[in-house]
């Protein structure tokens, strides 16, 4: 009897960007990794100044 385990693959979660008409920094990834380390890039909008990221 053949017995598989799926304890080495990562968990993967799509990252989705509300951006209200600004532009994503091509360099923000689109999927995320349990236990990965992420920098998000500041996205851009004409006339506007990015302040930060919130919840």
């Amino acid at each position: 009897m053949e017995e598989t385990s799926n304890k080495n693959l990562a968990e993967e979660y799509s990252i989705s960007y509300k951006l209200n008409g600004g532009v994503n920094s091509a360099k923000n990834p689109a999927i995320y990794q349990k236990g990965e380390s992420i920098t998000f890039n500041a996205p851009s909008k004409r006339g506007y100044r990015f302040a930060g990221f919130y919840k």
